[in-house]
């Protein structure tokens, strides 16, 4: 799954963004994997994550009840970006929305 508008704290703050991403999505299903990527001319981390569930069903409800929710925000003014989430996939090692 494609979660972007996480904000600027997902740049400064990858590792805890990612785990607090974890946190928020195993709400709503059981979370495999959660990753911020590096931007491929920038080496430096984006401001959007990749998260992988272990089922479609997660995927589903995760989409349903995540899409347009605030992002973690640590107590800053960077707080309350809404999040947008969709369905992607992983294509010969690549993920494609």
């Amino acid at each position: 799954m494609h979660v972007s508008g996480l904000g600027p704290l997902a740049v400064n703050q990858p590792k805890r963004m990612e785990k607090d991403l974890q946190a928020m999505f195993n709400r709503v299903g059981v979370v495999k994997n959660v990753k911020i990527p590096l931007g491929v001319n920038i080496n430096q981390p984006v401001n959007y994550a990749f998260v992988e569930f272990v089922d479609g069903a997660s995927v589903a409800a995760a989409v349903a009840a995540m899409n347009g929710k605030p992002t973690p925000g640590y107590g800053t003014n960077e707080s309350n970006y809404p999040m947008k989430v969709e369905v992607s996939v992983q294509v010969a090692g690549k993920r494609k929305r």
